[in-house]
């Protein structure tokens, strides 16, 4: 005998799942997140389903409407740009919703994530202390809140260690389409111009690197 997880639903009000988006689940970072919410849920009698956004909005909303026709208890979710919408469409159900990795702008609720802003000009700082004085900082697109606050805390510790270095052509948004060719082409762009050391505001860009 199998348990019916949405008849279930409809009798108790629960399912025991938990929705979680995630950028994309195939990049270690957001995998690991993903096993170690799922052992923690685990903790709690409950299972979670996973989904990819690849940071797109449509995708995005059609991964929110698969989760609430399955009804479930809660949803964790990595937003991508313009995901307001389709966050205070999760409202309106009444469904628990978490962020996490990211926060999104005029969307009042729960979110945990990293100080972004505070490890990049940490990072940007010692690279400074060692010498290096013209950081070339690359980043996909800083519409998402933590690669926002990345380039943010970059741009904050070059200006306060030297801020008579223009930044205007040193930081370089190479997008999610056609990655490698574009970074490889931005890097060779920033050492032309006599970048000395490199900041890549997240794992998948350090990697490609």
């Amino acid at each position: 005998y199998q348990a019916n997880q949405v008849a279930r639903g409809l009798r108790t009000g629960k399912t025991g799942i938990i929705g979680l988006i995630v950028a994309d689940i195939a990049n270690p970072y957001f995998g690991k997140m993903a096993r170690c919410l799922e052992n923690g849920a685990a903790k709690l009698g409950y299972q979670v389903m996973f989904g990819s956004s690849d940071e797109d909005e449509m995708k995005l909303n059609q991964l929110v409407n698969v989760f609430l026709s399955r009804q479930v208890d809660g949803m964790i979710i990595v937003p991508v740009k313009n995901s307001q919408q389709t966050l205070f469409e999760i409202r309106k159900q009444s469904i628990p919703v978490v962020l996490i990795d990211r926060y999104c702008d005029d969307y009042d609720e729960d979110f945990v994530c990293s100080d972004n802003f505070e490890g990049s000009y940490l990072l940007s700082s010692l690279l400074l202390k060692k010498g290096y004085r013209k950081i070339g900082a690359f980043v996909y697109t800083t519409e998402v809140s933590n690669l926002r606050d990345r380039i943010m805390g970059y741009v904050s510790a070059i200006q306060n260690g030297y801020p008579s270095e223009s930044l205007k052509d040193l930081v370089f948004e190479v997008g999610f389409e056609d990655i490698e060719e574009r970074l490889e082409s931005a890097i060779k762009t920033a050492i032309d111009k006599g970048c000395d050391a490199l900041f890549f505001a997240n794992n998948n860009l350090g990697i490609l690197s």
